[in-house]
């Protein structure tokens, strides 16, 4: 008989690599079995379904299928390391046709932490202001926010630490990082929607498994954006005021912290103690109440769902309300009597008004006054008017000219704006009985008690009835600078009869008038006001006597 030896060689070049790779794959995670989770890779391993490939180095069970180099990677604890024992070509104990892989498998602690309620409470948990439920909202794009995560076992020699989502643009950039807290500047380029969170232990990659979930999802939500504030230009430290928002990605809510003014227009001091409070929304506008502050610009924090301030879901704005002196108006030359064809020169006095050379519309582009009627409470007949400064143009005045429209006879509105004052945002001052065109005629009223009469009054005979004429009124009083008015004199006289009475005629306010004798009484009252053309305007009223009854025996 005759042997023939065969040579078959002996494993060298031996590593270790995964489903994804060779990167780190010899570390695994310890305290657990990895199944199927490493292949021996090199030169002469055995792929001969008869024999076993890989073993626990000085154990006898195979740690995975004959024939196959990807075996199970058994348990083990932090630090400690899996030694193998990698067969070549039918290789066994006995022939010798093997190689030890010494310390193939390094074994890791997975990071953890005490977030969540027992038997989960092993997750990493996010610190902050709300944490860990209102710090889950990251805000979209830039710039870019942080976030901190607490925990043990946590990687300091990985590139990324933390990592939202399942691709390599979700990887949150390292601050500060030690085992037990990872601050990191999360991404700027995911979209809005709910992603993983992974923290990876020393050493940890996707694929070693060697990461820890957090405790919540990361939700990127979208930073408020096109908003702005309908009339931002507002009073100076006036109370009462509100004015509306609209934008998008807006946080869909009532009351405080959908909205703070800030304390300067730096985005300094803008935090929840400056929150105002919005009193309706639809979704598409937000009403706030504006807080009163003193004349310059100011910045606003607007923040979008689930916004804080500490997990930074907001938006800052500078002037997003500026505050303006109102003007005021503490004189009109002439105020009354003016030409009803236009044209003459109206001067006005006060404070933090403002020239505008053009008049074709309203403000702030044009029309630095306008006159204007009020009927019902609502403005009509609206002229907008060229002011002219007195001091340098462009700058806030304290004197004004304009030039009075043509207008009919009557008493008009008369409204001067601040620099950026509009009919919109109240930055103007209004003399309701602003101009007077032409001589309105007055009104003459008959009263008794302070209350208009009516069209018959009865008396007894002899008894005195006591008529007032002092509630007649000249449209030209209102006019605070105008003058000569009101109604200058006052005529009593009785139509008919000729006499029987006594009172009257007379030129007093107010008449006592006693009938001496039984009949009916046309009075009549005469008013006449001031001006250059006074004009006179009547009324009356007929006292009757009641009858007299005689007693029959």
């Amino acid at each position: 008989n005759s042997c023939r030896l065969e040579y078959v060689a002996v494993p060298s070049n031996l590593a270790i690599s995964g489903a994804g790779g060779t990167t780190k794959m010899e570390f695994a995670p310890a305290g657990v079995i990895v199944i199927n989770g490493r292949t021996v890779t090199g030169t002469g391993i055995n792929s001969n379904a008869g024999f076993c490939t890989v073993r626990e180095l000085g154990q006898t069970d195979c740690l995975g299928l004959p024939g196959s180099s990807t075996f199970t990677v058994i348990a083990g604890t932090q630090g400690s390391t899996l030694s193998l024992r990698v067969y070549g070509d039918r290789g066994t104990d006995d022939n010798g046709i093997s190689a030890p892989f010494d310390n193939a498998i390094t074994y890791v602690n997975k990071p953890s932490g005490t977030c969540g309620t027992p038997p989960n409470n092993v997750y990493l948990c996010l610190q902050g202001v709300g944490a860990p439920d209102y710090m889950k909202y990251v805000p979209v794009g830039t710039p870019a926010v942080q976030r901190t995560i607490t925990g043990s076992d946590i990687g300091t020699n990985v590139s990324c630490a933390v990592r939202v989502g399942g691709s390599p643009a979700g990887c949150a950039t390292p601050v500060t990082v030690t085992s037990t807290s990872a601050t990191v500047s999360m991404s700027t380029v995911l979209t809005a929607g709910t992603y993983e969170a992974r923290v990876f232990g020393e050493n940890g990659t996707d694929y070693n498994g060697i990461y820890k979930y957090l405790f919540n999802s990361m939700e990127y939500v979208n930073r408020p954006s096109n908003f702005s504030v309908i009339n931002s230009y507002v009073p100076a430290n006036l109370s009462g005021l509100t004015r509306w928002l609209t934008g998008s990605n807006i946080k869909s809510s009532t009351g405080i912290g959908v909205l703070n003014i800030c304390n300067d227009n730096n985005s300094n001091g803008c935090g929840s103690a400056f929150g105002v409070n919005v009193a309706s929304s639809d979704g598409t506008y937000w009403v706030f109440d504006v807080p009163p502050r003193a004349r310059n610009p100011y910045a606003g924090r607007i923040y979008g769902n689930y916004g804080t301030d500490a997990n930074e879901v907001y938006k800052n704005q500078t002037n997003l309300l500026t505050y303006e002196d109102k003007p005021t108006i503490n004189g009109i030359s002439p105020q009354c009597y003016l030409s009803v064809n236009g044209g003459e020169i109206v001067n006005i006095s006060g404070s933090n008004l403002f020239g505008r050379s053009t008049a074709g519309g309203p403000p702030p582009t044009s029309g630095g006054a306008k006159v204007f009627t009020l009927v019902d409470g609502n403005e009509t007949n609206s002229t907008y008017l060229i002011t002219t400064p007195t001091g340098t143009p462009g700058s806030i005045q304290t004197a004004l000219s304009l030039t009075a429209p043509s207008h009919a006879e009557g008493v008009v509105a008369l409204r001067a704006y601040s620099e950026h004052g509009d009919d919109g945002n109240t930055l103007y001052w209004t003399e309701y009985s602003g101009l007077s065109f032409g001589n309105s005629p007055p009104t003459a009223r008959i009263s008794i008690n302070g209350a208009d009469v009516p069209p018959v009054i009865w008396t007894k005979l002899g008894h005195t009835v006591q008529l007032d004429g002092s509630n007649s009124y000249d449209p030209e009083q209102g006019l605070t600078y105008c003058a000569p008015r009101g109604i200058q004199t006052y005529s009593w006289s009785v139509v008919s009869p000729s006499s029987g009475y006594t009172g009257a005629p007379s030129s007093s306010a107010s008449i006592s008038f006693t009938p001496t004798a039984t009949g009916k009484y046309n009075i009549k009252l005469e008013v006449t006001d001031s001006g250059a053309l006074p004009k006179s305007k009547a009324t009356s009223v007929m006292v009757r006597t009641l009858p007299v009854w005689r007693e029959i025996r």
